[in-house]
Order: C-alpha cells, then structure tokens, then sequence
C-alpha cells in the first residue's frame, strides 16, 4: 500500500559548509500492518540524494529502505509572479537602452555631416539654387536632431522612472518566499520510505543534507548604567540557497563538516618469504559471454542491437576507442611517386547515440596520403597501413568516449568515488552498446543548479570583519542551538539571527600613556558567559543604546576576558612633565652625567573613585659604557606590553588610585652616565 503524507521542516543544522535538514512527517491515524510506502513529496531537488536517511520511533515498525528520484511536472516551469515582474522591467529596460543608443549613434551622424555646396564653374545649376538646397537640408538635419534630443529626454525620464520600479520590484521578490518565487513547474524530489513491522509509530522523521548554506559568527556587546552593566547577544549570519524556506525551525550552528572520513587507515602487513592475499575491491570486471544474455533480444529486436548502433565490445569489457596518427604502425618506405598497396580497411560501424559515440579510424584521408608522400613529411616519407580492429586494453566498466573527447573516458574505473554513488548507478539498457554494466549517469539539470547555488553563496561577502569559521575553530568543533525558532527565506542573502543573550559585569579600568598622547582612555573588560567559545568575527558595540564603535575579536575560549575600548574619558586630565635637573661632568673630566625628571599628575572630576594605569617608558642602551639608573616614585612595576601583542623595553606602570574629584602624582627620575666625549643623539637635554 502507498500513501502520500505531508511533511515540514522542523530542523536545521547549518555546518561549516552544507546544512543536514530535519523533516517531521505527519502520519495518518492509522497504519495497515505489514510493508506500507510513504511517499513524501515536495522536497527540494537540491538535495544530496545519498544523503536521504528516515527514523522511526516507537510501536513495532521499522524502516526497510528509502528510495528518491525527480518528479518532473508535466506542465511547463514558470517562475513566480514577483520574478516574472522583474524580468519584464529587466526587458522593458534593456529596450530602452538599445533605443537610446541607436538614437545616440544617428544623432552624432548627423551633427558629423558637413553641408558645402559646391561653386565650380561646371556645375549647370545656379550657385543660388545650390545654396538654397544646402540651407534645406541644413533644417532638416536640424529638424532630425532636435526630434532626436526630444525623444532622448524622454527615453531618460523612462529609464529613470523604470530604475526605481524595478527596484522596488526587486525588493518585493527579495522578499518573497522561495515557493513564490519558484512558481510552479519546477522538478522536486519524491522520496519513497517503506516501513515493515506493525502498530502506530509515534514519530517519523526524515533528514537529507543540501550543499549550498553557510554562516558567519558576529556579536553584539552593550553597555548600560556608565559602563557597570553589560550584555552579550551571540548573533550569526546565515545565508543558503536550498529552494526551501526555513520557517520556525529550530536552528543549530556548528563548526563542523558535513562530511569527514574519520577512519583509521589500515596499514597492510609485508612478510617476505610469503605470498601475499590480493587487496579486496569494490570492481569486478563484467563476466565473460555477457552478450549472449541478450541474444533473444537481438533476434526479437534486430534494430536495437549495438551491433546496428555502435561498434562491438569485447566480452571481457575492452573495445576499440580509436588511433591517432602517431599511433599508426609504419608498415613500408614508399618511392617518389609510388602509390601504397591497397588495404581492407576496418569495418566502418554505423554512428552511436551522441552522448557515446565512438570515433573509430579507418582509413587516412587521401589529403594527408598525398602529404606523406611527399619527403619530410610528417612520417618522413613513410606512409602507415589503417589500423584494423587490433587488440586494445581493456574498457572496464565498457565506459565510452564523449565525441568531444574521443583519447579519454568519461570516469576512471578505480579508485573513482564516483562509483559509489549508488544513487546515480544505472543498468544500461539492452538497446545501448554498454548494455548488461553499471552506467554512472547523474541527473545534469539538478547536478547544474545545485552547483549554480553553491558558487553563490561560496562568492557571498556579508560584512567587511566576518569571518569563516572554518579558519577560526581550531582544533576542536563546536555547536550553537538557537534560543528559539527562526525563520530564513531561501534567497541566498545573509540574514543576521540572535541565537542566544548572556549578562555579563565588566570591570571598568583606565589607561593612559601620556607620553604618546595627554588623554586618559576608557577601558571594559568583560569575560565570556558562555559555555562555548566565541569564534573570530566583528563586535558591534553600544553605550548607553548608542553605536561606539565596532571592533573585531580573534577567538576567546571558554571563561576568557575580552577588553573593550569605550573611547576618551573627559573627566580625568593628566599632565606630563619633563625637566633636566643637572648636568655635569664627572672626576677628571673621564665622563658626563646627565639628570632627567618626568613629572605625570592626573585629576579626576568623576564623582566616583577610580584606578588609572598609566604606562611609561624608561631609555635604554646598547653601549656598554652607558650607564642608566632609574628612580620612581612611587615604585613602579616592570611591564613588557606582551599583552597587546606589541612588546617593548624597559616599561613601567603604575596602578594610581585616584579619589573622586581627587590629585595623584606619579614620578620618574633616570640617570645617564655616558663617556665625556659622547653625546646624546639630538642633544643630551632632550627627552
């Protein structure tokens, strides 16, 4: 018994490249015992049909097989009407534009034209008349061109108003649903599943994979109430063109590959002394005397047998695919003017179907005979006897030559993943040259869409900063469940979903390096509040519901902290000091000494206290026979600027506690003892 059962889209997991698609079928009240074939239809034509798989739950019954094939409609394909009204805008506009260029063309001819009445004395007509007519077509040149100009603005103001309703049309159509957009017509996959057993399943559930989907991590960080609050949205940018929309699916994002062979390799045992067993493979070679299988056939059906259609095949698969020249054996050397011996030529086999033709070489052209006639020839004066059916290497698989490419094969034979696409596996029909073997035909019109859809959505660019999580999750894989269901057309546009929000409390820090530029900066530093990492990709971030910047992060793993700029802060002014307090010369004039202070006083009008970091730097040297001593105060701590990637020598920082609306002061005072004939380069004054 068969019974067609509507089915819908429940779930989506979207890899790294490809979606695997969960379908919820709906069964009818009652099931008869015994075998019984589901049949659901309407799936997109897109789908990986080796991909197809179907699970039952509960009751007695279980899934014996699936099988899939393309339900083609025997009315003809039309597109939605929302498509339809952009093609016809896309025509109207492509007619005025060809009308405008010609007009274009014919009125810069015509302004070209030179009007000069000749004056020779020969000319019968008056040089009055003769003028007079030049002066008329003058006008209507005129004439011409003006009415051209008229219906050039025209033609603009047309084009104009055609731009923005096939805009406005193109935005309808984006925004209209895949069905709508397809119309009606189109092919589908019809999907066969045959349960055994007996009792009422409670679920049945069908998944396929489809190629062409993506997505792309981005983020959102806000910052309320000063800066004490803050909120994570976990977003992502998910695009694919599948021909079915998504609608109230609940989304799953990983980082995963749809396909990955994670199989050990086996490594083969070599003992010397023994024989070793042959390799297994999945190829067997067609049996010996498989032609006489169809012999009945032949004498039933003697127009259909290869042997009125192509060449014959050898039985053990080998058949002759054809020569060149520089196969051609070179059978004798021929005097001047001596004519060759005449030959049988091979059988000339009436022509193949065109998708398998066979070019099979008989005799050479009597063009080229005469060329090689000649001395210095292509074969040096040797003329080559037709090759007549030798023995060839075998055709495993009997696979033919396109006419296209008559020296090679369509397929390898093995190792030829190809091969193990059962689904595109064929018997070869009794009437076709290859009948009784495997044939790999896949479907051409279905194969070309669904590669027209991956080149899409592979050349896809949603934002400048997002980035492929394939470059970006390591060496580990990582999902991430939408919060709720969402909805996506299948457009092949990115469409940016919030897949789950997380509170965070950041700890507000201050830094300054006033000695590259006299302004205290506003730091956030927050910690990741979910349990999986964040992937590389853009942050948005706000302050106070107003967009401050938007940054980019590298990657932060589970409980890492992220440090966020939130630009100057006005209220807290620092000042930064330098003075030469000595220099003088040491004992016997042998060395110089110079004496440097740095003065950095900070004031905060914040009503609140606050911890600055501010950042400086002491001089270093190479020379040996510089010597630098440094003094702070209040003590600062030694710091490399590791962690900003950009590390440095000789840094200091200090962690100043400024009270509200507070001073606080921080010094640094170094010592340069340097050779007594050396200075300084640019002086030993400077700072």
């Amino acid at each position: 018994m068969t019974l067609e059962c509507p089915s819908a889209i429940a779930a989506v997991e979207v890899c790294a490249r490809g979606a695997l698609i969960t379908r919820l079928i709906e069964l009818p009240s009652s099931l008869p015992d015994g075998e019984v074939d589901l049949v659901v239809a309407g799936v997109t034509p897109l789908v990986e049909a080796g991909s197809i798989r179907a699970a039952v739950t509960g009751g007695a019954r279980r899934v014996i097989s699936v099988q899939a094939a393309l339900a083609v409609t025997g009315i003809p394909a039309r597109p939605g009407r929302s498509t339809l009204q952009v093609r016809a805008l896309d025509g109207r506009i492509a007619r005025l534009d060809a009308e405008r260029a010609a007009l274009l063309a014919r009125t810069e001819r015509l302004r070209d034209l030179r009007l000069a009445p000749s004056l020779a004395t020969w000319r019968r007509d008056p040089v009055d008349a003769r003028i007079e007519d030049a002066l008329a077509v003058s006008a209507l040149i005129a004439d011409l061109v003006s009415e051209a100009d008229g219906r050039l603005v025209t033609l603009e103001e047309q084009l104009a108003d055609l731009a923005h309703e096939r805009a406005a049309a193109a935005l309808a159509d984006a925004q209209a649903t895949s069905a709508e957009r397809m119309g009606s017509g189109h092919p589908t996959r019809r999907i066969t599943i045959r349960l055994a057993g007996d009792g009422q399943p409670e679920r049945l559930e069908l998944s396929y994979a489809v190629p062409a989907a993506r997505w792309w991590p981005v983020y959102t960080l806000r910052l309320t109430d000063g800066g004490r609050h803050a909120e994570w949205w976990l977003e992502a940018l998910v695009a694919h063109r599948t021909g079915e929309d998504w609608t109230g699916v609940r989304l799953v994002l990983s980082t995963a590959d749809l396909i990955h062979d994670a199989r050990l390799p086996e490594l083969p045992s070599l003992r010397l002394g023994r024989r070793q067993p042959p390799s297994l493979r999945g190829y067997r070679p067609a049996p010996a005397g498989l032609d006489r299988m169809f012999d009945g056939h032949d004498r039933a059906f003697p127009a259909l047998s290869p042997s009125s259609t192509a060449a014959p095949i050898d039985q053990g698969g080998g058949g002759f695919v054809g020569a060149s020249y520089d196969d051609l054996e070179v059978d004798e050397v021929l005097a001047e003017g001596e004519s060759p011996a005449p030959t049988r030529p091979a059988p000339t086999p009436a022509p193949a179907p065109a998708r398998f033709r066979t070019t099979l070489l008989t005799e050479a052209p009597a063009a080229a005979a005469a060329a090689m006639k000649k001395k210095g020839g292509p074969f040096g004066g040797r003329v080559a006897k037709p090759l007549a059916a030798p023995p060839a290497p075998p055709l495993e698989g009997a696979l033919w030559a396109d006419e296209t490419t008559p020296d090679r094969f369509d397929l390898p034979i093995e190792p030829a993943d190809a091969w193990r696409d059962f689904d595109s596996l064929t018997l070869a029909a009794p009437g076709d040259p290859r009948r009784g073997r495997l044939v790999h035909e896949s479907d051409g019109a279905s194969a070309f869409a669904a590669y027209q859809a991956i080149d899409r959505i592979e050349s896809l660019s949603p934002m400048g900063d997002a980035r492929d999580p394939l470059t970006s999750r390591g060496l580990f894989d990582h999902r991430y469940d939408a919060s709720g269901r969402c909805e996506i057309p299948s457009d092949g546009v990115a469409h940016r979903l919030i897949l789950a929000t997380a509170p965070s409390v950041p700890t507000l820090r201050w830094r300054t390096a006033p000695r590259g530029a006299p302004e205290v900066y506003r730091e956030a530093e927050l910690q990741n509040p979910f349990d999986a990492p964040l992937l590389a990709g853009p942050v948005d971030v706000f302050v106070e519901g107003s967009l401050l910047l938007t940054t980019a992060i590298d990657g932060i793993d589970r409980g890492g902290t992220l440090r966020v700029g939130m630009g100057v802060e006005e209220r807290i002014r620092v000042a930064r000091n330098v003075r030469v307090v000595e220099e003088s010369a040491g004992l016997l004039g042998g060395s110089t000494l110079v004496e440097h202070s740095v003065t950095i006083d900070l004031t905060s009008s914040l009503g609140r206290p606050s911890e600055v970091e501010v950042l400086e730097r002491a001089p270093v040297s190479d020379e040996k026979a510089v010597e630098i001593e440094v003094l702070t105060l209040p003590e600062a701590e030694d710091y490399d600027q590791a962690d900003r990637g950009a590390p440095v020598r000789r840094g200091l920082r200090w962690r100043v506690a400024l009270p509200a609306g507070g001073k606080a002061r921080v010094e640094l005072q170094y010592r340069i003892t340097l050779p007594s004939r050396s200075e300084l380069v640019g002086g030993n004054r400077r700072e």
